[in-house]
């Protein structure tokens, strides 16, 4: 697939197991991605400390899986 400058980005979540594997385009690199447990206002997203692996043409995460409900989202880094 081919990202398009200003397109949005997408998550490829897959579990296998008892793990959780994400994924999305590795040419979006000034992205952190976050997770958190509750959509329910206020939402306390956190970032995943973990740094992703690069295969293919994508970032990769793998995570344990966990249970209850994980929201996850891409924001955009901030500058250095």
């Amino acid at each position: 697939a081919i990202q398009t400058p200003g397109a949005p980005l997408f998550l490829r979540i897959t579990q296998s197991g008892g793990a959780v594997a994400i994924s999305w385009p590795a040419s979006s690199a000034a992205f952190v991605l976050e997770v958190t447990g509750s959509l329910a206002a206020p939402i306390a997203w956190q970032p995943i400390a973990q740094t992703p692996v690069i295969v293919g043409p994508e970032n990769s995460i793998t995570l344990p899986a966990s249970p209850g409900s994980r929201f996850y989202r891409l924001r955009q880094a901030s500058p250095p």
